[in-house]
Parts: structure tokens; C-alpha cells; sequence
């Protein structure tokens, strides 16, 4: 037994010196691989970022009320987009000002919102500034009708001085034209800081630079070393001059990512992809892992290794003493397996595990629930099967306390899914810990499904397929208990619709023709509202819609488009009327709001929209709003 021991004790040394080198290059390797993987997922977060920006961009900048504005002068129009852009900052955060210019290039309109700021602010009259000899604005006079133009990053200035602390400027611009006349220009600035910190926001302590073709530090973490190309001082900071010989294999490899190590650290890099800043910035993404942090990963490892080494060693020393009990305990596992070979063979889908959840067993049903082969579910972990994160680790929890689970489960991604009556059953080794754990699935999808489906049909109107008033009643008082948890969240309103003299409509021409203008109006609310309103019948000839995130003024514009369509109808003389209310706390008395508006309506003659707390009355007649 010595002899034996001395005699393996070489393995260990040479497992050390192997294992530690291996060690070495792995963690370089990983640290590639993961410094990589997060400047994809920073120019991917800038890639979404760029897009929902656009869609805002493009929502304030071709809009009819900003156009109306910039061809007529009115000021109530310019109340309007004042308040709207108010409400945009607010909500979006990533314009630090929104501004409408005119022809010569003076402000008529501008909004500032920083951080700093605890709430918008509408720049007075007094404070408007004429930005006719800025450079982007120059630059702005050169756009075609209909072009959306990038200028920046540069400094930014006020009243003609630069701003300190410096502050990084980038503004997006679009013309608005009418009749080939240019009227004024719309300008957004975007809050650059703030972009860069929630793209590149992390836990594992990386500091993003972005450098321009030159060299310089467009954006960086160190704001010291920003503007270099604009800021005399600064001139130096210059990746360039720092580093030529990284530069320089930057350079070569200008159209891929790739990293490069150095004794200050290793630093990885790509071009940045994303248009959040323009199409014309051709820009690249450095990180930097410094030297410290990757030798004291080093010095990790190594103390894992040595520790391992040693425990190796004394294992050795204990092998030949250990055994005779690995013998004894492989005769018992080789009886538990026989034991549960008898259990995978019946019809219910079984699997067998070891205590960490991984597949060592599974019999043809289980393969043939979740569509795969033995070979593939083996050395998988079975609650990487389940779908929900939450029952997961609700499965954990039980198991580690009473050692047995039992529940349902949604299998696979198919529509609708497998749902499953799950057993989980632990069993105990030779020193009384759980060695294994045996699962067992039992398909209940067609009652489950059946179930669902009777709900569902509960819930709907027999002839519309709309909602019906119970699931209404439900669906009201759910977004009045949401308004009264979450004032600040953004209003719905409440549409009550009634068909103007159905009665007469049935008497006329006969139920069978009743029903099918309600169907008719029923597939007119579908195609206009959207995916995420609430559309439902309430009674005979009343329907109700939830028009989801948006206010009275809003919603009554969108009930007007419905009276238009519904009185273009050329099968049959028919026109609604319908009554809006905001969705208070209070969901009965929203819904008696709407209900008086409605009533608003048909006192007014009919064919008209009335909205609860606002006395101008919308009435459609011969496709007119009035």
C-alpha cells in the first residue's frame, strides 16, 4: 500500500503542472468569450434602444398637429404639442429637449428635461434662444423634404458658450415642409450620457469606450478623457498614441471583433453596429480586463489546483482502505437499478435522476412526451424541462424539505401544451442521503384543454363571439382596482356604444337582419381598435370597449372614426351613439359616467360621441366631425 502510494503520488505533480497551465489559458479563453458576448449584448441593448427611439422620433416629428402648427401659427396648436412633448419627455427620458425651430432658425418651442430635473420644463418665450448660426443647423438647411438627418456627437452649447461640465451633444432633425416651402425643423437631443450608461450598465465591473476612427474617446466611462478631438487639453487621450500597437491591430482588423492582451490587461473589441447614433459614426467598442484582476483569477485557480492535487494525493493513500466499501456500494446500486428498471418499463412516463435532477434513465413514454431520444435526454437536468422559472424552484424547495413533490406542468412549446400530473419520489443510498429521485408524468392535457376551452365559452357572447357583460364587469373592476394601486400609471377609458333605433331596425326588416348588424358591428369594432381594447356586448343593441392607455380626448377621436364607419354602411340605415368616461378607482361610477355621456348622445339627436367632464359634443353627420 505505501509502495502503490509513493508510486502514484507522480500523477498529482504532473496533474498539477498540467492542470494549472490549462487553467491559465482557459480562463484567458472565457474571458474573451465573455467580454465578447457583452459588447454583442451592448450593441444589441443599443440596437433595440435605437429602434424604440425611432418610433418616437418618428411619432413627434411627423405629426398632423406639429405640421398644422408650422403651417398656420396657431397657439393653441402650440399649447398642444407643448403639452405633448411634455408628456413624451417625461415618459421616454432619452430626449433631454425636444425643440421646434422655424425657417431662420428660431426656437418656437422647446422642452428640457435632464436627470437633474425632477419634472419637465417648458422654456418661457423670453428664454428662447435662435440657433441660425449653429453648425447643425446649417446642416439642417441642406435636408431634402421627407429626410431625417444625424448631427453629433459634439459639445454642447448654450446661449453661444459651451456648456461646463462639458456635455456630449447628438441631435436628431426633420424638416417640415409644405407644398416644397420649408416651414421649420424638429429637433430632438438625445440624453448621450444616459444612453450610454443604460446600454452598458453591468454587474461584472466592465467600462466601455467607444472610439472614433481616429483614435479618440467619443464616449468612455472616464468622462476626463471624453472629446478629445473637440476639447484642446484633452488632445493627448488618444488610443493611438497610448497604444500604438493595440491601435494598430484594431486597424487591421477593422471589420470583426477580436481581442488583444497586453501586460496593462486584455482588452477586447468590435465595431459598434447599432445606428443609435447615426449611420456616418464609425465607431468601435473597447472593453479592457486589467492585468490585476486576470492575475488574481490566476492565483484562484492555481489554489484550486493545489488543493486538488493534495486532496488527490491523500486519496491515494486511502484507496486501497476505501475500496471494499465502492465495492459494496456499487452491488447496492447495481440492485436499485434493477429495482427501477422494473419501475421505467410500465406505461406512465418515468425517469430516473441522481440527486442533482440529471437524466440517467427514461422509458419509451417519457421520450415520447417531450419528442426526443433516450440518448439526448441523458446528462440533462429534467427541471431545465420545465418551462416556469417559478415552479422550478418551487419543486427544489420541496424536494430538499420532504423529499417527495407532486403538481402539474406545462410540457414542451407546442399550442396548446402538454399539461402533465407530475410525482416525484427521492430514494435514499447506503449512508441515508438521497442518491436518486424517480419521476413520473401523466398526460392530462385533454381534460386540461377541456376545461379551458368551457371557460373560455362562459365567457363569451353566443352571438358576437365578443366578451359577454359578466367578463366585462370583471375585466372594469380589475383597471379601476389598477388606477387606484397605480394612479401614475397611464389613464383607459371607457367607451359605451349603443346602436341608434334598433328597434326599429328589427321591426322594419326582421331579427334575422338585427343580428346580422350586430355581427356587423361586432367585426367593425375588432377591425378598428386594437389587439389590446377590451370590445365586449353588454346587452341587446350596447356594447362596451376598454380602450387601454388612453385619455378621454384620445379615445373620443377613435369613437368618431367608429361612427364614420358605421354610418358609411350601405346594406343598412345605421348609426350608434356613444357615450366615454375616464377609468377611475371607482368602477360603478365609471361606468354610470359613460353611460351618462351615452345618454349625452342621445339627447343630442343621435350619431354623435359625448365624453363624461367635456361639454363640446362630437356629433358625425355627412362625414363631418364637428
Amino acid at each position: 500500500m505505501v509502495f502503490l502510494w509513493l508510486g502514484l503520488a507522480v500523477i498529482p505533480f504532473g496533474y498539477y503542472l498540467h492542470l494549472s497551465y490549462e487553467a491559465h489559458q482557459f480562463f484567458i479563453r472565457q474571458l474573451e468569450t465573455q467580454s465578447k458576448q457583452y459588447l454583442e449584448h451592448v450593441d444589441a441593448k443599443a440596437t433595440l434602444l435605437s429602434t424604440r427611439i425611432q418610433q418616437n422620433f418618428s411619432q413627434l416629428s411627423q405629426s398632423p398637429l406639429l405640421r398644422d402648427f408650422a403651417i398656420t401659427g396657431n397657439p393653441v396648436y402650440r399649447d398642444y404639442l407643448k403639452n405633448q412633448w411634455y408628456l413624451t419627455a417625461a415618459n421616454v427620458k432619452f430626449f433631454y429637449q425636444l425643440r421646434y425651430l422655424n425657417k431662420q432658425g428660431k426656437e418656437i418651442i422647446r422642452i428640457d428635461y435632464t436627470p437633474q430635473m425632477s419634472h419637465p420644463y417648458i422654456v418661457p418665450d423670453n428664454a428662447l434662444q435662435n440657433k441660425g448660426k449653429r453648425d447643425y443647423f446649417y446642416y439642417a438647411q441642406r435636408l431634402a423634404s421627407g429626410e431625417q438627418g444625424y448631427f453629433g456627437i459634439d459639445l454642447e452649447r448654450e446661449f453661444g458658450q459651451l456648456v461646463i461640465p462639458y456635455k456630449p451633444g447628438f441631435r436628431m432633425i426633420y424638416p417640415i415642409d409644405n407644398q416644397q416651402q420649408r416651414l421649420g425643423y424638429f429637433i430632438a437631443n438625445l440624453e448621450v450620457l444616459r444612453l450610454i450608461q443604460e446600454i452598458t450598465s453591468n454587474d461584472l465591473g466592465y467600462s466601455i469606450d467607444f472610439i472614433d476612427q481616429s483614435g479618440y474617446y467619443i464616449l468612455s466611462d472616464n468622462k476626463e478623457k471624453l472629446f478629445g478631438r473637440l476639447v484642446k487639453e484633452r488632445e493627448n487621450y488618444n488610443l493611438a498614441y497610448e497604444n500604438p500597437k493595440l491601435w494598430e491591430y484594431i486597424h487591421q482588423a477593422s471589420k470583426q471583433s477580436g481581442s488583444y492582451q497586453t501586460p496593462e490587461g486584455l482588452y477586447v473589441f468590435q465595431p459598434f453596429q447599432a445606428s443609435l447614433f447615426g449611420n456616418g459614426h464609425d465607431m468601435t467598442l473597447l472593453a479592457m480586463y486589467p492585468q490585476s484582476l486576470i492575475t488574481h483569477g490566476f492565483a484562484q485557480r492555481d489554489r484550486e489546483i493545489r488543493t486538488a492535487a493534495t486532496t488527490l494525493f491523500l486519496f491515494f493513500g486511502i484507496i486501497a482502505g476505501v475500496f471494499a466499501l465502492l465495492w459494496e456500494a456499487y452491488l447496492r446500486n447495481r440492485l436499485e437499478q434493477t429495482f427501477n428498471q422494473v419501475v421505467l418499463d410500465n406505461s406512465v412516463a418515468v425517469a430516473l435522476t441522481n440527486a442533482q435532477h440529471i437524466i440517467l434513465r427514461a422509458n419509451v413514454r417519457f421520450c415520447e412526451l417531450f419528442s426526443t431520444e433516450q440518448s439526448e435526454l441523458q446528462g440533462k437536468n429534467i427541471l431545465d424541462l420545465q418551462p416556469s422559472k417559478a415552479q422550478y424552484h418551487n419543486i427544489l424547495k420541496h424536494l430538499r424539505t420532504t423529499g417527495e413533490w407532486q403538481g402539474q406542468v406545462h410540457i414542451g412549446e407546442n399550442d396548446p401544451p402538454h399539461v402533465c400530473k407530475v410525482e416525484v419520489r427521492a430514494l435514499e443510498g447506503t449512508v441515508r442521503k438521497i442518491s436518486h429521485y424517480v419521476y413520473s408524468f401523466s398526460d392530462i392535457s385533454e381534460h386540461y384543454n377541456a376545461i379551458l376551452e368551457l371557460k373560455e365559452r362562459n365567457d363569451r357572447d353566443l352571438l358576437t363571439a365578443l366578451w359577454n357583460k359578466k367578463k366585462f364587469s370583471q375585466t372594469l373592476l380589475h383597471y379601476s382596482r389598477l388606477q387606484e394601486r397605480y394612479g401614475d400609471q397611464p389613464k383607459s377609458s371607457l367607451a359605451i356604444i349603443d346602436i341608434d333605433n334598433f328597434k326599429r331596425i328589427n321591426d322594419t326588416y326582421g331579427h334575422a337582419i338585427g343580428d346580422q348588424v350586430l355581427l356587423r358591428l361586432a367585426n367593425q369594432l375588432l377591425s378598428i381598435l386594437r389587439d389590446t381594447d377590451f370590445v365586449s356586448r353588454i346587452g341587446g343593441d350596447e356594447f362596451a370597449v376598454i380602450i387601454q392607455h388612453a385619455d378621454v380626448k384620445t379615445s373620443q377621436k377613435l369613437m368618431v372614426r367608429i361612427c364614420h364607419a358605421i354610418e358609411s354602411w350601405h346594406e343598412y340605415d345605421t348609426t350608434v351613439s356613444i357615450g366615454i368616461a375616464e377609468i377611475t378607482s371607482s368602477h360603478n361610477q365609471s361606468f354610470v359616467n359613460a353611460d351618462k355621456a351615452l345618454y349625452r348622445s342621445k339627447r343630442k339627436g343621435k350619431n354623435c360621441v359625448s365624453a363624461h367632464g367635456i361639454e363640446q359634443l362630437t356629433v358625425v353627420q355627412n362625414n363631418q366631425s364637428q
